[in-house]
């Protein structure tokens, strides 16, 4: 059972991202996207990546390179529409990898915590800057119906290998996740 369910969440974490990643090429906007979460993101996957290695868990791996990879794709969006600059980016590159580093070398949980702090609250960013406004045009409702769906599956895969570090960020992301869907499908829904 937790293989096939690992193999699902690997998949999932494959899909979910991509329809924003899509949305914001081919609408050719992040407006609605928050800077702040979209660097959270990346800096998460980095550090999820970090624990998968340290912990051998090869689909939390695949996982997060593939997460990481969109966001990163998201994050260029954003830089060549002017709303985030490069420092910020390089600064959570070479952060996340020092950090990672040192943690993975001391001790893998606590990478796994530290990714928790850091994935588990990216998305918070992006829930206020929702619940803000209504400009949230390049925000896709796939891609959080996805989220759902994959932290759902994350969390009870978690709770299978008895590793809790797993799980944990879902608590976080799923109602953030419910949040952001809900405000951005009433906001499309409503100037219809």
């Amino acid at each position: 059972m937790t293989s096939v369910l690992g193999v699902f969440c690997t998949v999932m974490a494959f899909v979910f991202i991509w329809p924003q990643v899509i949305r914001v090429y081919r609408i050719n906007s992040v407006e609605g996207i928050a800077t702040k979460g979209t660097l959270q993101s990346l800096a998460g996957a980095g550090l999820w990546s970090v624990y998968a290695v340290a912990k051998w868990n090869f689909p939390l791996l695949v996982s997060n390179i593939a997460v990481g990879s969109a966001f990163l794709l998201i994050v260029v969006a954003q830089v060549r529409h002017r709303v985030m600059k490069v420092p910020p980016l390089l600064g959570i590159i070479v952060g996340v990898t020092a950090v990672g580093a040192a943690l993975a070398i001391t001790n893998p949980a606590i990478t796994g915590w530290v990714a928790i702090a850091i994935s588990g609250t990216s998305f918070v960013p992006q829930t206020i800057h929702v619940l803000r406004s209504d400009a949230l045009r390049g925000v896709s409702l796939t891609m959080y119906l996805l989220l759902i769906l994959t932290a759902v599956s994350w969390c009870t895969y978690g709770f299978l290998i008895h590793d809790f570090i797993v799980s944990a960020p879902n608590f976080i992301i799923i109602p953030c996740g419910l949040v952001v869907l809900v405000k951005a499908w009433s906001v499309r829904h409503a100037a219809v």
